[in-house]
């Protein structure tokens, strides 16, 4: 996983082929229309399969010990949203695991999947102590554990499991979580212009 140049405008999107960065107004196309030509070799490909490098500003989240050194954020249009996890448990038996990222990744998410007369909410959550962070740091390919009873299919997944973002903000580090492994510190609202002045700034 090799650091980003961001001097030489370049995305943390590698190419399949030719192995190398893409520009970041390519990086644009791939998210709003999902494939694009490669613009060095010139391969049309899918942005979900493309290599992902780990942003320079995220790499010491490669090392497990530092993911519970910060907080971490959650968007989501539930007001109560921890409230909801809890019923959820009461309700299935079994912990729900949630997306947990980085503030530009929350507001990117909400800034993505935002319509007319949606009301967002951005979380800040801490990780407790006692929450167990996975050695393995996975790639983002949209199919996760749903909740903990799902785990058997997931070997090297855990309490806690980092992956590399491919979608809100490419080569940032995520995490899917228990939510009992957190607990919520605040709970924001945000507009979508609040939003959008977070990513432009």
């Amino acid at each position: 996983m090799s650091p980003v140049d961001f001097a030489a405008g370049l995305s943390a999107y590698r190419c399949i082929n030719c192995g190398k960065h893409l520009s970041k107004s390519l990086e644009q196309k791939l998210l709003s229309e999902y494939f694009a030509d490669c613009n060095n070799c010139g391969l049309t490909q899918w942005a979900s399969d493309l290599d992902v490098s780990v942003l320079p500003t995220y790499q010491k989240f490669l090392r497990a010990s530092e993911v519970k050194r910060v907080s971490w954020w959650h968007a989501t249009t539930t007001k109560d949203w921890y409230g909801a996890l809890s019923e959820s448990e009461v309700k299935t038996g079994d912990a729900p695991y949630v997306h947990l990222g980085s503030f530009e990744s929350a507001c990117s998410l909400a800034d993505l999947k935002h319509s007319a007369g949606m009301t967002w909410y951005i979380n800040r959550v801490q990780l407790k102590p006692s929450a167990h962070v996975a050695r393995a740091v996975f790639d983002d390919r949209n199919y996760w554990p749903i909740d903990s009873e799902d785990l058997d299919e997931f070997p090297g997944f855990g309490q806690i499991t980092r992956y590399v973002n491919r979608y809100e903000i490419v080569g940032s580090i995520s995490l899917i979580a228990d939510y009992r492994s957190f607990s919520v510190v605040k709970t924001r609202r945000l507009t979508r212009s609040e939003i959008r002045s977070t990513l432009v700034g």
